[in-house]
């Protein structure tokens, strides 16, 4: 980068308290939520990239704690089966059926998020 240029980065601003904005931006792909100084913001919704990098971070890091967190894909195939998906032909023609048996073999990871959230602490490396 060039000496004197300060890359911004587009926000979305989600709310304002004491001198600071809850901010929401991607970062590679992946959204993410921090808390800025409000004067970091310009009327644009721009915020230089080194504040994002030093923003507090807002809610639990979901993407390192859910890295535990898998679907069974016996319990899947399963599912599918019980709906009558068997052949390439079905499966093309019957996206909510799959997203229906997605679902129901989701219950089991439904509680697993729950566990490792409950279990999570700040710090911890998951």
């Amino acid at each position: 980068m060039a000496r004197g240029v300060v890359n911004k980065r587009v926000i979305k601003k989600i709310r304002e308290g004491m001198g600071t904005k809850l901010v929401e931006w991607q970062d590679d792909g992946i959204i993410q939520r921090g808390w800025v100084p409000a004067d970091a913001v310009d009327a644009d919704l721009h915020v230089a990239d080194i504040v994002l990098k030093r923003a507090a971070p807002y809610g639990l890091p979901l993407h390192r704690i859910l890295q535990r967190v898998v679907i069974d894909p016996e319990q899947l195939a399963d599912a599918m089966h019980r709906r009558g998906l068997w052949t390439k032909e079905e499966l093309l023609r019957n996206a909510n059926a799959i997203a229906q048996a997605i679902l129901s073999s989701c219950g089991t990871s439904a509680s697993r998020v729950q566990t490792l959230v409950r279990e999570y602490e700040v710090g911890e490396k998951t």
